[in-house]
């Protein structure tokens, strides 16, 4: 898989994760000194990509928040971290927002104190929501093992002997090559249903606001063989193995969700990554 160099205008070799040299020039995003902001003021990054610098925007965003939060806590009679995980902590970064960027959003002063006030100017239940990038794994798989075990860590052993996005065993933020993104999943077993079609019906319609999805699998996947590093499929039939649905099969799983739903829920987009 190869990353886009805007800078040079080629194409680059994708490292995967920061080495340690970028490692050192960035700082933990849970522990860091800033504002908790609603909405980030500065980029944060999954270890996978260099974080670009804070803007002077973005500063004047945090800064005028900071403010905010602090005038409207005082005047509440609770802490700031309580006041920014509130309605009114998403509306003082919205004004700060109007702000520094000019007025994009529809909020009121009273929104920071009211939250009647801020429930009354909110979206409608019956929002339409468009999500424009789904995925799911092939239900002809056992289990989608090397996804989970990203986020399992190494107690996913021995169904998965190493961390299969990071063959390089490359150091994270962490210092680990493996960390656990879930501490929740720590010891349980990979559920031969987790991110399959059913669980992908249930995470979407019934438990989300989303109207309509777009489906998108890609032509690309990785071939995993005991004793050999991870590689490009060789072949049609290696790249059926991976867990990414096949374009026919995504067509499939558009069809079954709107049979189904008895109306056009699930739409389909075929990406290409070189």
């Amino acid at each position: 898989m190869n990353s886009w160099n805007e800078a040079g205008r080629v194409w680059e070799d994708d490292h995967g994760m920061l080495d340690a040299e970028q490692v050192a020039q960035c700082e933990r995003a849970d522990v860091a000194e800033s504002v908790r902001s609603p909405i980030p003021t500065r980029m944060i990054s999954n270890g996978e990509y260099m974080p670009v610098p804070q803007t002077e925007q973005q500063r004047r965003v945090e800064a005028r928040l900071e403010e905010l939060a602090g005038t409207a806590s005082d005047k509440l009679g609770i802490n700031r971290r309580a006041f920014l995980r509130s309605s009114g902590g998403m509306a003082a970064t919205l004004l700060a927002m109007n702000e520094v960027f000019g007025r994009f959003f529809n909020v009121s002063l009273i929104e920071l104190f009211e939250p009647a006030a801020y429930a009354a100017a909110a979206p409608p239940k019956d929002l339409f929501v468009f999500d424009d990038q789904l995925h799911f794994v092939r239900g002809s798989k056992p289990s989608p093992a090397g996804l989970r075990a990203i986020a399992q860590g190494p107690s996913s052993a021995p169904t998965v002997k190493s961390n299969p996005f990071n063959q390089r065993e490359q150091r994270d933020e962490l210092g680990q090559a493996w960390s656990v993104w879930n501490p929740a999943l720590v010891g349980l077993p990979i559920d031969p249903g987790y991110a399959h079609i059913t669980r992908f019906i249930k995470d979407v319609y019934l438990d989300s606001q989303v109207t309509i999805g777009l489906l998108s699998n890609v032509t690309a996947s990785l071939v995993q063989i005991e004793g050999e590093k991870s590689r490009a499929p060789r072949n049609a039939e290696e790249a059926q193995r991976g867990e990414i649905l096949t374009a026919g099969q995504t067509a499939a799983a558009r069809n079954f969700i709107n049979e189904i739903s008895g109306s056009r829920r699930m739409l389909r987009k075929l990406a290409k990554i070189t």
